[in-house]
């Protein structure tokens, strides 16, 4: 996932992060403000490492994270700097499985999103065939409400995941 930072406390979340060697959480926000305010988080959240990074022509800070694991999140403390923190609980990795042929469309959409979007390059290192890293690709590209996003990051299984972002799209498609 590519983030642009530019708040001052997300900047010190990352200078720590670079001088510690240290991942941070991503929480998809249940209510209140993404930028310049205090945010809710959803309880379920990634583990994340920072694969790369560039300061763009805008002065932003423009990173590339992976996900590791999610985690379930246990508590949470506002900072001064207002950066949440919190207490997590690693989750069950899921498996990886193989894509099933009746979900191949999922996989062909995947490679017309990376096309569409300039991110062509990352075909090659692409796992068409695996059920886990095409549902959630999917899932981290597709525009759709956050409630059904959360829903189905939440699924913890890659074929359950699938399914509801096939019902997703065939009622997106559908006039009624």
């Amino acid at each position: 996932m590519s983030l642009r930072i530019f708040e001052p406390r997300y900047l010190d979340m990352l200078s720590d992060c670079f001088r510690n060697s240290s991942d941070f959480g991503v929480c998809l926000i249940r209510g209140g403000k993404e930028a310049g305010g205090l945010a809710v988080p959803y309880s379920t959240g990634t583990v994340v490492q920072i694969a790369d990074w560039d300061k763009g022509h805008d002065g932003l800070l423009n990173i590339v994270v992976e996900g590791r694991q999610k985690f379930a999140l246990r508590s949470t403390e506002i900072m001064p700097s207002n950066l949440l923190i919190g207490e997590i609980e690693l989750l069950e990795r899921e498996s990886s499985c193989p894509l099933p042929e009746k979900n191949r469309c999922l996989s062909t959409l995947l490679e017309q999103v990376f096309e569409q979007t300039g991110r062509s390059t990352d075909l090659s290192q692409a796992k068409l065939d695996d059920a886990l890293w095409v549902g959630s690709r999917l899932l981290e590209l597709l525009p759709m409400p956050r409630q059904l996003r959360q829903a189905l990051f939440e699924c913890d299984n890659p074929l359950d995941r699938l399914e509801g972002l096939k019902f997703f799209l065939d009622r997106a498609e559908s006039p009624n």
